[in-house]
């Protein structure tokens, strides 16, 4: 045979995988043994036997069996199949030379066996055919195996739930296995609403204190040595008998006289929150006046109230009782005004806060105008604010004083701003003028953003809407309301955020609106529905190093920050193909981002600077400096984190940075409260955001040594905390729509919601993840993988489709549910000579379209519009096959040897 015929030959060869179901595999393979001759090509394993050492909830670190292919001149195809005799292995994963000689054989542990040692034999066997009937001399050949599988830090259950009724405390019990070489553990992390009751060797107990209606979470740490194990803790507070209610205390106001050198008391009445919190109370005076005056003792209704003229020049005097309870409790103050020898009494000042339940008739007020002694006299009075119009503004001691607040006035005060306007009542020169205060608050719901703001038109649809003023809403399918939409359901998570459930939806733009009693404009929030338009495949030759890619699906537009020109480039696709459509430089451009409403383009810049742009047409709308320090938000993804509420998230300064935000609305700064944190911003933050705005992730610094942790907000608590993750920092990141799904891309890792890890991505063939994001609704995952021969032109990049809803049975790693080879690239050949180009190197930008069936990736050449083929949109999971055979069971998969992308075999 020629030199040039053998190579061909060679080239035909196959690996047909590693098989681990025994009864099936024996009778597929004709039970081993026979039918080769002197011609027979032989396989060389290079060991015998294997050990792995696997911890439980450790790292799988697999053992490798190298084969090595003698053809001995035969000239057809080989296939090579393997066995397992016993328990212990839950998959081998393939590799191969690129001349197809040599295949590496990688053993991965069983992790969901119980500690102990399991021992197995490999068997593999050299065959003629793919069906294994016939196998070569020499075949099968074995190799013993080991498994340990060490005890590992478990703790049960790992997201433990409870729920009490408010008011009341609850306890829930945590089972902990150590491992080995522990002898003892600590609990972290605990949430402010929870204490360890009680801790033992086998567990420990967590108590709950009483908390208002509600869902609480909580997310201690577990650490034995230098392992941690994150938990979930869930308290549900549920409704008391007779409903719940915050503090209150009867009356509001008192309004006390007396002569010089006596006193006056009154009881007033408080009624506790229904969780039971301990209350305290403070008194405060007027700025500048006499203190020391009142008293108030504790009752059995509430407290006594006691003032006391003793050291009290004739006058009037006004002091504030004010009652605390837990940070659940709203705080109630009551006006306390004491009038102290003959002259008018002291009129209490007047609070109103408007919210959504607030009648007409609140607007309404009076106050009697009275003298401490003497005969009755005349009284004038007057309002210093236009807003404030008094109905009665004379009369004769004894009668009342009305006004009420202008309701025009009203609507056109700022919402969540409060006015005061001052009442002076006269009644002679031989009395002393009395003035008291009328202070309105502005509190009506409003709503700021719904996000994601674009949704795909046909299915159902889950939305958060992020406001304010929210908890006064009554009846919200009273007051809340989808224009034109029949059958949406709000939920009030918290004062500032509604869940929003809707039923499919044409495509166009809807409105969510807030109503009041009062009838008064309020700010409405708006999303569009859009019907799926997947683009074709399409490469926009483009250099520059890209830093940021914004997918404007509702205008059918991308936003590119091209880093080498210092721009904002538009992309849009217009009569069938993608065209231009403008760009603008900004000086020092440093990141970019939409607002929750697609309606506002952000950048920042390293002059102090956020402009903000119209999406459409890039023209600037306006400048807000913050300073001489550069502003920005970005490692590899020059993306701007947003969040549901309108707030943009960036880095401000040089080395050593401050976390700042930019409210869109507010159109103002202001440095986040990190309260008991730690923080190191060095050359950092940079964050990412959830496709809903709710959740918010921060990598704090890559640059220095202990790497401090990373910190994560839900806008729930709308306060930082300290992310439960081993891995401190990351480069490349992504959630889905409602953070339910979370990729490291770094660390290949998927975890869920409560930051627990789902599985591992594990590309086949050994590629490497370039870039990855996530389906909408997180049950996909989309992967760029790409092998070394990427990087000299000689391959494509591979888009892949991961299962990211649980890891395989009996394995770390994510299902592969289908892949596709990208038909063009989107950077260059590496040219390696003098040095190095790393430039080749870089990331692709990567973005899913809302409907998930196209691909946008941005490259260092181009960008790439990557539809997603229809069989691969309809694929699922693979459906596992059931066995009465022993745990040993591998499932089958057959590989021609030398073609990394051959296809999975069901047997």
């Amino acid at each position: 045979m020629s030199r040039s015929s053998r190579s061909r030959v060679s080239a035909r060869w196959g690996w047909l995988g590693l098989i681990g179901l025994v009864a099936l595999a024996l009778s597929a393979c004709g039970g081993g043994g026979g039918g080769g001759g002197g011609d027979d090509p032989e396989v060389r394993l290079d060991r015998t036997s294997v050990s792995i050492d696997h911890e439980q909830g450790g790292p799988n670190q697999p053992a490798r069996v190298t084969a090595t292919l003698d053809l001995n001149g035969y000239d057809r195809a080989v296939h090579v199949a393997s066995t397992s005799s016993g328990p212990g292995l839950s998959q081998v994963l393939l590799s191969f030379s690129d001349d197809g000689r040599t295949a590496w054989a990688d053993l991965y542990a069983d992790t969901s066996l119980a500690p102990g040692r399991y021992r197995g034999t490999l068997y593999v066997h050299a065959c003629k055919d793919a069906e294994c009937r016939t196998q070569f001399s020499g075949s099968p050949y074995t190799v013993d195996y080991v498994v340990n599988v060490l005890p590992g830090l478990t703790v049960t259950p790992t997201a433990g739930s409870l729920s009490v009724v408010s008011g009341q405390e609850g306890t829930l019990r945590y089972a902990v296995q150590l491992p080995a070489g522990a002898s003892s553990f600590s609990v972290e992390s605990l949430p402010a609403w929870a204490r360890l009751d009680s801790q033992d060797a086998s567990g420990f107990t967590l108590r709950t204190r009483s908390l208002p209606v509600g869902v609480y979470n909580g997310y201690p740490i577990v650490r034995a040595g230098d392992r941690l194990a994150n938990i979930g803790l869930e308290l549900t507070s549920t409704t008391p008998p007779g409903g719940e209610h915050n503090l209150a205390i009867t009356p509001a106001t008192v309004e006390l006289s007396t002569v010089e050198g006596a006193s006056a008391s009154v009881d007033v009445t408080v009624s506790a929150p229904t969780w039971k919190p301990t209350l305290t109370h403070e008194i405060s005076y007027t700025s500048g006046g006499q203190v020391g005056w009142l008293t108030a003792t504790p009752t059995e209704p509430g407290y006594r109230l006691a003032a006391a003229a003793s050291a009290l020049p004739a006058g009037s005097y006004a002091a504030l009782l004010t009652v605390r309870g837990d940070e659940y409790t709203q705080p109630m103050s009551v006006s306390v005004a004491l009038t102290v020898g003959p002259g008018l009494v002291r009129i209490a000042d007047r609070t109103l806060r408007v919210d959504a339940e607030t009648p007409a008739s609140a607007l309404n007020g009076s106050a009697t105008v009275a003298l401490a002694g003497g005969p009755a006299r005349s009284w004038t009075a007057r309002s210093d604010q236009s807003w404030l119009v008094l109905d009665t503004s004379s009369g004769s001691t004894g009668g009342d004083l009305r006004y009420h607040v202008d309701r025009t006035a009203l609507a056109a005060q700022a919402n969540g701003s409060s006015r005061s306007a001052r009442v002076t009542v006269s009644a002679g020169e031989a009395i002393s003028p009395m003035s008291f205060e009328v202070t309105v608050t502005k509190a009506l719901p409003e709503l700021r953003f719904a996000a994601p703001a674009v949704r795909r038109a046909g299915s159902a649809q889950t939305l958060l809407v992020s406001g304010s003023g929210l908890a006064s809403v009554t009846d919200l399918g009273a007051r809340l309301r989808v224009v034109g939409v029949e059958g949406a359901t709000f939920t009030r998570h918290t004062d500032r955020e509604l869940g929003l459930s809707l039923p499919a939806l044409a495509a166009g733009s809807y409105t969510v609106q807030v109503t009041n009693a009062l009838d008064l404009p309020s700010r409405s929030a708006r999303f569009q529905v859009i019907e799926p338009a997947p683009a074709p495949a399409t490469r926009i030759a483009q250099t520059g190093t890209k830093r940021s890619l914004l997918l404007d699906a509702p205008r059918r537009a991308l936003l590119l920050l091209n880093g080498d020109l210092g721009q904002i480039q538009r992309w849009s696709w217009s009569s069938g193909s993608w065209v231009s459509t403008g760009s603008v430089a900004i000086a020092g451009l440093n990141g970019i981002a939409l607002s929750p409403d697609g309606d506002t383009l952000v950048a920042s810049s390293s002059a102090g600077e956020v402009q903000l742009l119209d999406p459409a047409t890039l023209a600037l709308r306006s400048r807000h400096a913050s300073g001489t320090e550069a502003l920005y938000m970005g490692a590899l993804d020059w993306t701007l984190p947003v969040t549901n509420d309108g707030r943009v998230w960036l880095a401000r300064g040089s080395g050593w940075n401050t976390l700042t935000t930019f409210d869109l609305l507010a159109q103002a700064y202001a440095q986040p409260d990190p309260g008991s944190l730690s923080t190191s911003f060095y050359y950092g933050p940079w964050g990412i955001v959830s496709g809903n705005g709710g959740r918010l992730l921060l990598s704090q610094s890559a640059s220095i040594s202990p790497s401090p942790p990373m910190l994560f907000l839900d806008q729930r608590q709308d306060r930082l905390l300290t992310a439960p993750l081993t891995e401190t920092f990351f480069f490349r990141s992504a959630f889905n729509d409602d953070a339910s799904r979370l990729v490291l891309t770094d660390h290949a890792k998927v975890l869920d919601g409560d930051f627990g890890t789902v599985g591992q991505i594990a590309l086949p063939g050994g590629q490497s993840v370039a870039a990855a994001q996530f389906a909408p609704d997180g049950r996909r995952l989309y992967v760029v993988g790409v092998s070394d021969s990427f990087y000299s032109g000689d391959s494509l990049p591979t888009l892949w489709v991961l299962d990211s809803s649980a890891a395989a049975p009996g394995t770390t790693a994510l299902p592969v549910l289908g892949s596709f080879e990208i038909a063009q690239s989107y950077t260059y050949a590496c040219n390696w000579a003098g040095g190095g180009d790393t430039g080749c190197l870089a990331a692709p930008l990567m973005r899913v379209a809302p409907d998930g069936r196209t691909i946008f990736l941005a490259g260092p050449t181009a960008l790439l519009s990557v539809p997603v083929p229809q069989d691969i949109q309809t694929l699922s999971a693979p459906r596992m096959r059931a066995s009465g055979a022993s745990r040993a069971g591998l499932p089958m998969t057959i590989q021609r040897w030398g073609d990394n992308r051959a296809g999975v075999t069901g047997r």
